[in-house]
């Protein structure tokens, strides 16, 4: 088959198709766009079907590690399985067998979907009917009739998340973290919740294009696939202990590389690289934070989003905030900081956490003490995060507050690169503060 949808092909298979072969027949992104676009009749970019393709392609490598286990969840049918199968006008497909059932499997869709031999992690339920058959034989004996579709994507279930990270427990990085949690377990002491995990997301300057003339690549792809691998890796190696409270994801200081549609800086107006329109960057931004922030609320209790006034995006990144506020306004595990302080101020526990772009390092320990005079009497432990410099540095201990530069994970640009800013780690620190002994670990996220 070549690049025309054959006539027996679904335009679901199609789709597959045409992304699995997506190398082989020397398409781009923006043509696999260019051909799906003309078939469904959509106008989507790029990005649309090449996330929709990751999503789904691992989902379906994680599925077929599990094909030994499909049938386990299949019960004991009465008699000998009678079973009608038609494939619908629609591209469903309809089964009806005669089984037993509780009233709890009657009201699971995954139980019904194995029960008739299919695999949630590949089909999703689009209607069910069960009729009670012949209740003078056995009151649990059911008539079940489903119809179901292909699922597009991976079916992130409950189940399926826990296998993942049942299988990611055994690897070496976090093997004294799981013996630590085995040890707790044998000793029967519940692990109390008592860390807080500040994820930097320092200078990430999404929408930046790096030219060909620079020494390395960035654009808007890249940037997404090191947001996303500094979250994974925060859930990799602490979701495991249930252990942490709370996240902080610490956004701003220049997440975006340009504050308006004429591509410009915010105060000074300063011309940036930008990738493509300002429209089309605040919307896949706001959809990049949105996906993490919800891959971060499975697994831990409490997010809380804080955003940093930069000095490339302070007006754009100050609208995204409203807008994730409003998205999670029903949400008791989200919150999001709003505010429009220069300077943000957080306690834990014994610790007092300053978050800010930039600053003069001799004044930091004076500003703390004065904006955030009582929990800086009240506690223990302060520290001072910043950002803005694209470097990891410990800058030092100014009157017992550890002022801390966070490096970040963005490309080159023609200003940096004439600045000779070049040659350092793409890297994201994450900051594990525990309740009562303060800064307790350092995650290093180092991106290629």
């Amino acid at each position: 088959m070549g690049l025309g949808r054959d006539k027996d092909e679904s335009l679901t298979e199609y789709k597959i198709r045409i992304c699995s072969e997506r190398e082989n027949l020397g398409l781009t992104w923006d043509e696999v766009a260019q051909i799906l676009n003309e078939e469904y009749g959509d106008n989507y970019g790029e990005s649309k079907y090449r996330k929709w393709w990751y999503a789904f392609n691992e989902g379906m490598n994680y599925v077929n590690s599990l094909e030994a286990e499909r049938n386990e969840a299949v019960k004991e049918f009465v008699g000998e399985q009678k079973k009608d199968f038609q494939i619908l006008k629609t591209g469903e497909q309809s089964s009806t067998i005669v089984a037993k059932l509780s009233e709890e499997q009657l009201k699971d869709p995954d139980y019904l979907l194995k029960l008739h031999g299919y695999d949630p992690n590949e089909w999703e339920l689009t209607g069910a009917k069960q009729s009670i058959w012949n209740n003078k034989l056995d009151n649990e004996l059911y008539s079940s009739k489903i119809t179901v579709k292909p699922r597009e994507g991976f079916n992130w279930s409950e189940e399926n998340i826990k296998k993942i990270f049942d299988r990611i427990a055994n690897d070496d990085v976090i093997h004294s973290c799981t013996e630590y949690a085995r040890i707790v377990e044998k000793d029967n002491e519940p692990i109390e919740r008592r860390e807080i995990a500040v994820i930097g997301v320092a200078d990430l300057h999404y929408g930046l294009l790096a030219k060909d003339n620079l020494s390395e690549e960035y654009n808007m792809k890249i940037a997404e696939e090191r947001f996303n691998s500094i979250i994974t890796d925060v859930i990799r190696r602490k979701s495991n202990l249930d252990i942490v409270e709370k996240v902080v994801l610490l956004i701003g200081n220049d997440f975006l590389n340009a504050d308006n549609i004429q591509g410009t800086t915010s105060r000074h107006f300063t011309q940036q690289d930008q990738e493509t329109n300002w429209f089309e960057i605040i919307t896949k931004a706001t959809e990049m934070l949105i996906e993490g922030i919800e891959k971060l609320r499975f697994f831990f209790p409490q997010i809380e989003v804080v955003n940093v006034k930069g000095n490339h995006d302070e007006m754009s990144m100050f609208g995204i905030m409203q807008t994730l506020n409003a998205y999670y306004k029903d949400s008791s595990s989200v919150t999001i900081d709003i505010g429009a302080k220069y300077r943000k101020y957080l306690r834990y526990g014994c610790n007092l956490i300053g978050m800010s772009h930039n600053e003069k390092i001799n004044d930091v320990a004076k500003i703390m003490a004065a904006e955030a005079g009582r929990a800086w009497g009240e506690t223990t432990y302060k520290m001072f995060l910043l950002g803005h410099l694209h470097t990891k540095r410990q800058l030092e201990d100014d009157h017992g507050v550890d002022i801390y530069g966070m490096s970040s994970v963005v490309g080159a640009s023609d200003w940096t690169s004439g600045q000779g800013y070049c040659g350092t780690n793409k890297m994201s620190q994450t900051f594990i503060l525990d309740k009562d002994k303060g800064l307790v670990e350092i995650i290093n996220t180092i991106v290629e």
